[in-house]
This record gives C-alpha cells, sequence and structure tokens, in this order.
C-alpha cells in the first residue's frame, strides 16, 4: 500500500488535521496528528533527496528542535534550529517521519523520502 499524506482544513477553526496512511505493518496504523497554523512555517525540500534536506523556518527567528523517526518508529536524529537547517546526508534509502517542535510542542509533522 503506497503511502498517502492528505491534509483537510477546517474551516471552523484554524487547525490542519493531517493524516498519514501507513501500510499495516508499520506501527501506528493511521496516525492522525492536529496541528495548528504553525504547521505551514516550514518548508522541507528537496524531497525526495539522495544527498541532504534542507529545512527553512518561513515565518520566524524561533527556535526549533527537529526529531527525526525511521518508518519503523526509531529516532534517527534530534538536531535544534533556528532558521535553517541542513541535515540527512548520513541516513539510508527509505522513508522517515520529521517532527519540529517548538518548546516541546510539536508544529509539524511531515514524510521524507531519501533515495
Amino acid at each position: 500500500m503506497p503511502i498517502q499524506n492528505n491534509i483537510y482544513t477546517d474551516t471552523n477553526t484554524t487547525n490542519f488535521l493531517r493524516n498519514i496512511n501507513c501500510p499495516s505493518s508499520a506501527p501506528n496504523h493511521n496516525l492522525k496528528t492536529s496541528l495548528n497554523n504553525a504547521d505551514k512555517k516550514f518548508v522541507i525540500h528537496p524531497n525526495p533527496s539522495s544527498n541532504y534536506f534542507i529545512v527553512k523556518n518561513t515565518n520566524d527567528e524561533k527556535f526549533y528542535s527537529i526529531k527525526v523517526f525511521s518508518f519503523d518508529g526509531k529516532l534517527v536524529e534530534e538536531i535544534s534550529f533556528n532558521y535553517k537547517l541542513f541535515f540527512g546526508h548520513t541516513y539510508t534509502s527509505g522513508m522517515y517521519i520529521v517532527k519540529i517542535y517548538s518548546s516541546n510542542e510539536l508544529v509539524h509533522i511531515g514524510k521524507i523520502v531519501k533515495y
């Protein structure tokens, strides 16, 4: 089953609902995470990538941390950053879940593909 990433906007609030449909063998099948507007502050590119990824904070200079997990849920890397971060050049091929936090609050979740 291919990975699908759908974003639904609730017109009554500013919350976003991200639904990542994982293969049934992966933990947290149908992971659902409710996020606020901070989700739109980040750009991760290039994606997919054969070398490294860049995560960029597009709106402000706050201090953030990023956690990258393998698709089976193991923590691969945790890094702190302000505005821009280059990461992932040592990762093996595969899919990864990226979670970005501000003051220990989850503000962005996404996936990256390394080939």
